[in-house]
């Protein structure tokens, strides 16, 4: 007998035993659910999925009624979703059902709340500890669908690579919010409330960072808590802080991106110095219209627009991945004065035409240029949204993806809050992240505020004073982490540099491979 034959059987059977909407209430009720588990971090810090098996028993509980409980188990297997059957005494007409995986886990169902715990002490194990709830009304004569989530979510602690042997990290909420600890949850809110601040993990074997940087995993409440501060506590006593927390799985470190290099590096872009990013191994380039569009006419701007795609052209090879629009003081989309934005816009469209005689895939562009006041920045956001939505059909007409580029000091984006508002309605505009334009907020925050619309990223470092473009390791920086959360956020394009002039295209490549893939 095949799986479906058995399956359709229990169905019918679960059919015929349904009774009436009166007989069901406080009788035993034969249920059948579709149930499935969201991905985890499993024992080895990477995310995964789980496929039942035969072996696997879930909880169903009332939650209308204390200690009334019955197991059960996968009808199909090797699926992350299957078909469940148990019997269960109901309460009511309508119930509210939970499931608890594995069976045996220590979560408690007692009127319309469920209780657990997230372990004050922790020594690194991550539990796959899941629960779920789904309404199953006893008059319906169907089925029901329940997801199962973790009761937990998992923060990476990172340390650089540097003289740490971690015998100990205590973690806490950053403003001092409940992390842990005894956990009461509404089954009808699925809101946790914890009872303890602080989390201590203890390693059996100190964490070495002498040769890498290495990360630990805590397990914390998911209560809204995003920001932070792990307490770092090595072998010797020494106690030092860090903010470098990041909630979620840990990438692949051994992937690696084709690395890009700005046109910026070098100015006008020569045969030569074309040939010298293919010798550096080097396939990709970003093409600054600044170059040839600042202070010249604008048929010398397209004149020189099209020799260095001659010279691109010619180098076999080598391919434009993106194109940087222009920007100045006054070339300002975001500009409150209607008659020179518009003139700006129609400026910037006949460089988005241009830009698209290179087949770029992405289109770099500025929301702003700069001093804005705090009294006009919701009313320069607001122009630049307008600039944005006249753009953005121009920019797909070249079948590349635009991107509004993160910006500093007072410019528009200086924040994920500002890049979110710019991006709002604009579901395929995208972020172009430069690295060393966050000068209020850490990198970790961003990545995970706006992380899933990073498609292009301007590379270079920084003293985080003020921008400055610098070759990667000559500032502050953790680039392994970098490279860490363009992986987690599943960034699948070239990690495409922005140095100013100086370094070599084989300075910059041997800065890609020895400081942002290092992985000793």
């Amino acid at each position: 007998m095949n799986r479906w034959c058995l399956i359709a059987i229990v169905v019918s059977f679960f059919f015929s035993c349904q009774k009436t909407e009166e007989e069901n209430v406080g009788g035993v009720s034969a249920i059948m659910l579709n149930m499935s588990m969201t991905d985890y971090q499993n024992l080895t810090y990477v995310q995964s999925n789980h496929a039942w098996s035969k072996s696997d028993k879930v909880l169903i509980a009332d939650s209308g009624q204390d200690n009334v409980s019955a197991s059960a188990s996968p009808i199909s297997i090797g699926n992350p979703a299957a078909v469940f059957m148990c019997n269960l005494p109901l309460s009511a007409k309508e119930s509210t059902l939970v499931g608890i995986y594995p069976e045996d886990a220590p979560i408690k169902v007692k009127s319309g709340e469920i209780t657990y715990n997230i372990p004050l002490e922790q020594d690194g194990t991550i539990m796959n500890l899941q629960a779920g709830c789904a309404k199953y009304n006893t008059a319906s004569h169907q089925g029901v669908s329940l997801t199962l989530k973790p009761m937990y979510k998992v923060l990476n602690v990172w340390v650089g690579r540097s003289n740490h042997i971690i015998k100990q990290v205590k973690v806490r909420a950053k403003n001092k919010e409940l992390i842990a600890g005894d956990i009461r949850l509404s089954v009808e809110s699925w809101t946790p409330k914890p009872s303890s601040s602080t989390v201590t993990l203890t390693l059996d074997n100190p964490l070495d960072c002498t040769m890498s940087q290495q990360s630990v995993a805590v397990m914390v409440a998911d209560n809204g808590v995003t920001e932070y501060i792990a307490e770092i506590i090595d072998t010797d006593g020494t106690i030092s802080t860090t903010e470098n927390v990041t909630e979620g799985y840990v990438a692949d470190n051994t992937k690696t991106y084709e690395l890009g290099i700005s046109q910026a590096l070098f100015g006008s872009l020569s045969s030569s110095e074309a040939k010298s990013m293919i010798t550096a191994g080097v396939k990709h380039i970003e093409v600054t219209m600044n170059t040839f569009w600042r202070d010249k006419t604008e048929d010398e701007c397209y004149t020189l627009a099209r020799n260095t795609k001659k010279v691109i052209d010619a180098t076999k090879g080598l391919e434009v991945w993106s194109v940087h629009l222009p920007f100045s003081g006054s070339l300002d989309i975001s500009v409150l004065n209607d008659t020179k934005r518009a003139e700006n816009v129609e400026i910037m469209t006949k460089m988005i035409r241009l830009a698209g005689e290179f087949a770029p895939k992405r289109l770099v562009l500025h929301p702003s240029s700069e001093p804005i006041s705090e009294s006009d920045r919701a009313a320069r956001i607001k122009c630049a949204r307008e600039s944005i939505a006249k753009l953005f059909p121009v920019a797909k007409e070249t079948g590349a993806v635009l991107c509004l580029e993160n910006l500093p000091r007072t410019c528009l984006g200086r924040t994920s809050e500002d890049m979110l508002a710019l991006l709002e309605g604009f579901p395929e505009v995208m972020v172009c992240f430069d690295s060393n334009h966050l000068l209020i907020e850490d990198h970790n925050m961003f990545f995970n505020n706006v992380g899933h619309r990073i498609a292009t990223t301007h590379a270079s470092d920084y003293d985080k004073t003020d921008e400055k473009h610098w070759l990667m390791g000559l500032g502050i920086i953790d680039w392994p982490n970098f490279l860490t959360n363009l992986m987690h956020f599943d960034y699948d394009g070239v990690f495409m540099t922005e140095v100013k002039s100086g370094p070599t295209a084989a300075e910059v490549a041997d800065a890609y491979k020895n400081v942002v893939c290092r992985t000793n």
